[in-house]
């Protein structure tokens, strides 16, 4: 999951880049070397940019589920799991993590989550 939805923000700036790479393409090289090679220098950034945006991380954040089939926690604990046996059910199982393999304590663990930060009563 990422904290911000990003795709709308990346084809508003890669519609920005076109309209520059657009304006750059009908640029008179002969009468305006400077600005050519300015507006060549801002497209590759922009470029740059949007790499960045596209291949930013993503981040765990409480109440997704992480599917056991899309990755497992890189370390052992507990957490808390949704599993399937004869019925669906949540609860929390341990997850160890040893050299020649992975398990869970629970049986059935179909996705999982982090465990959230106990209630604080309000206090921040």
């Amino acid at each position: 999951m990422r904290l911000v939805d990003i795709e709308p923000i990346v084809e508003l700036v890669k519609g920005e880049h076109e309209k520059v790479q657009n304006c750059f393409n009908e640029a008179d090289i002969s009468k305006e070397p400077n600005d050519v090679a300015l507006w060549g220098a801002v497209l590759q950034e922009v470029g740059a940019f949007i790499g960045l945006m596209i291949n930013a991380p993503t981040v765990d954040v409480f109440g997704c589920w992480i599917p056991v089939t899309e990755r497992l926690p890189d370390a052992t604990g507990l957490y808390l799991v949704s599993c399937y046996q004869v019925y669906d059910y949540v609860t929390i199982s341990t997850f160890e993590l040893y050299e020649d393999g992975s398990y869970w304590t629970e049986i059935g663990v179909e996705a999982w989550m982090p465990i959230p930060d106990p209630y604080k009563g309000g206090k921040k």
